[in-house]
């Protein structure tokens, strides 16, 4: 059987075409920001892989690996207030001497620890070679723009851009 000459004409561009669109693009990320804050590039992506264990709403918590039995059995206590990721600060009472608790500080009374003071877990945790990553087998890893984005913030973390942020997300000075 012979394909006329306009056919293979056509199937040959058809096929360039498709190779042409299929292959463009489809997996490039445009770059990340320059300096990423948590409440506009950094907690959607908290929010879509990692609220749903890190989290302080209704379906979401203290959790980490400890909470989940042979997830990563040596990983640790799980903690009672953290981390939160939904959170960029920690919600802490004044210290005695009337300076800001964080969860940094042992001698603080906190009831949330937010991403901040867990930045270089974080690094570690999301880097898809990681024995511990996060989130855990059988959820997909960060994609590349994603990946980029939390490590572009772990290197410089600000709470926000805005002049006036979400006091919910970014909490005290």
């Amino acid at each position: 059987m012979t394909i006329s000459r306009p056919i293979r004409l056509l199937l040959v561009r058809g096929l360039a075409a498709a190779l042409a669109l299929g292959g463009a693009g489809c997996t490039d990320y445009p770059s990340p920001p320059s300096q990423p804050a948590f409440d506009t590039d950094v907690q959607p992506i908290f929010l879509a892989h990692c609220a749903r264990c890190h989290g302080d709403g209704p379906d979401g918590g203290a959790f980490n690996a400890a909470s989940v039995p042979g997830v990563y059995p040596d990983a640790g206590p799980n903690s009672p207030n953290g981390p939160f990721l939904t959170q960029f600060g920690d919600t802490c009472e004044p210290l005695s001497d009337g300076t800001r608790g964080t969860c940094a500080n042992p001698n603080a009374v906190c009831s949330h620890c937010g991403s901040l003071i867990y930045v270089n877990q974080i690094k570690q945790y999301i880097d898809p070679g990681f024995r511990l990553r996060m989130p855990p087998p059988p959820a997909p890893v960060l994609n590349d723009w994603e990946f980029k984005v939390v490590n572009a913030w772990t290197a410089h973390p600000i709470c926000s851009n805005s002049p006036d942020p979400d006091p919910t997300i970014c909490p005290g000075p």
